[in-house]
């Protein structure tokens, strides 16, 4: 919803409440009447000014309380409105909006956290960088939407092979971090062969023709001489280049510190 659409909705809500408070206030006059009238016919010495006094008390009460209804109603609804556009700014803020995956911002948040989880349980996820390979050749030939076609369908099928509490993060053009959990070195290796394979098996049809993309992948993990999640994310990145000079579409990972 629009702030325009709010500000329409919410004048709506006045205006509706306002006549409803206006409807009661002219039926309580017309009842405030009827009843002193009633009352002076069949008690004439009756005191009409406490009787005045006791409805008009009413009628105090009751525009008191239908008052207080409607500020709840249009706070509550506020509230709500807030609520959504906070939710769909977080996700605007949070989600790089080509590729559904994780922005560099909120990304680096969440490596900042696994670092720092790290240090205090000595348990490091791989920290993963891959990026598109030929990703300018597909531009160049089949334009920039078939470009973005292919970025988006090369983090779906990572995410499709990688675990529910893993992510992904556009670090930069075709560049991407992933961050995953319950891999340990004994195992990194096979994963990255699995979504490299996952990549290269994936096909994109462009009018007559079928581009088939790759990715090249270097993993690596949090040291205990590292001093922020960037140290392991440079190996990683050392460890995909070292990936695209042995022919690219495959993955490397890094055992040490330098390749």
């Amino acid at each position: 919803m629009t702030r325009f659409n709010h500000t329409i909705i919410m004048t709506l809500l006045v205006i509706v409440i306002c006549l409803v408070i206006g409807c009661a206030t002219w039926q309580s006059f017309q009842k405030v009447g009827e009843i002193y009238q009633a009352e002076s016919e069949h008690s004439p010495g009756i005191d009409s000014g406490k009787i005045s006094i006791l409805i008009s008390l009413r009628q105090v009460l009751l525009l008191v309380l239908l008052v207080l209804v409607a500020l709840g109603i249009v706070l509550v609804a506020e509230h709500l409105y807030i609520r959504e556009n906070t939710k769909q700014l977080e996700v605007a803020v949070n989600s790089d909006m080509l590729t559904g995956a994780c922005s560099r911002r909120y990304g680096s948040d969440c490596l900042v956290e696994a670092f720092r989880e790290f240090r205090e349980t000595g348990v490091s996820p791989a920290v993963v960088a891959f990026d598109l390979d030929h990703l300018k050749a597909i531009n160049d030939s089949c334009g920039h939407i078939m470009g973005d076609t292919v970025l988006q369908g090369v983090v779906s099928v990572v995410y499709q092979n990688i675990g529910d509490a893993d992510l992904i993060i556009r670090w930069g053009g075709d560049e991407f971090v992933a961050l995953l959990h319950g891999v340990d070195s004994s195992t990194i290796g096979d994963v990255g062969e699995k979504l490299v394979e996952a990549v290269s098996s994936t096909e994109f049809q462009f009018g007559y023709r079928m581009i088939s993309p790759s990715i090249s992948l270097g993993a690596s993990f949090f040291s205990p001489t590292d001093t922020s999640f960037a140290d392991a994310l440079s190996r990683a990145d050392a460890a995909l280049y070292q990936a695209k000079k042995l022919g690219k579409n495959r993955s490397c990972v890094a055992e040490s510190d330098t390749i």
